[in-house]
């Protein structure tokens, strides 16, 4: 997901892109290539997968946001914490995929220790991408967002979080970009609803609209949840 946010926001040129896809082509590792605008390594780049805290930025006409990419694996949990400590917030990317969400939530699944670790690290504000909507397992459906959320939903109370203050939900597809800056088509996902020409929007009625209140013209993708939140959030 960051990869792919620093690209639509302009901060990794198309050149650059295309040549991570190229070098991601070559080493068999074609559809990780977005996220080789942040993992740099040979070794994350070999194994797919975030091993120290990778650092980048983008810029939008409000402001602009510092990407700390933490690490999701269970052998790199100490630059997890490392990087949810500097955070202000969080964005917790889980897979609607079917299979893969329950493997991450079960008990001993990754999804639960990020839960309690973020709270630990002392991170106040959690936005939970909910990511892959886009897949063949999915495609957008209503119901399975739903799920994912009411399932996650007692969770993060049971770890300390306010579901209605603290945490913003929100479907995304990290690889095709769509809900990450610009707001997801209504002909894809007629159900995702916002509104253009007020200042509160309706967060695919998850009962968030003290968070997610933007200036129009409005649209609740994940920037401009982001910016929302740190609208809300009062500043010592």
């Amino acid at each position: 997901m960051g990869g792919n946010l620093l690209y639509i926001t302009g901060m990794v040129d198309k050149r650059t892109m295309e040549k991570y896809e190229k070098d991601a082509k070559e080493a068999g590792r074609e559809s990780w290539y977005l996220s080789w605008a942040l993992d740099s390594t040979p070794q994350e780049r070999l194994k797919g997968k975030t091993v120290e805290v990778g650092r980048a930025y983008f810029e939008t006409d409000l402001r602009r946001y510092t990407i700390l990419d933490a690490p999701g694996h269970k052998t790199f949990v100490p630059s997890m914490i490392s990087g949810a400590a500097q955070a202000d917030v969080a964005v917790l990317v889980i897979s609607a995929r079917k299979g893969e969400f329950e493997t991450g939530f079960e008990r001993g699944g990754q999804t639960r220790e990020h839960i309690m670790l973020v709270k630990t690290a002392g991170v106040s504000k959690v936005v939970i991408a909910i990511n892959k909507m886009d897949d063949a397992t999915v495609q957008w459906d209503l119901g399975r967002y739903n799920e994912i959320k009411d399932k996650i939903t007692p969770f993060v109370k049971a770890a300390g979080f306010n579901p209605k203050t603290d945490v913003t939900f929100i479907p995304v597809s990290a690889y095709t970009g769509v809900n990450l800056k610009e707001p997801v088509s209504k002909s894809v996902a007629p159900w995702y609803k916002y509104v253009s020409n007020t200042y509160s929007v309706d967060c695919a009625n998850c009962d968030i609209d003290t968070v997610c209140v933007v200036a129009p013209p409005s649209c609740i993708s994940l920037i401009t949840c982001l910016w929302s939140i740190e609208k809300s959030t009062p500043h010592s």
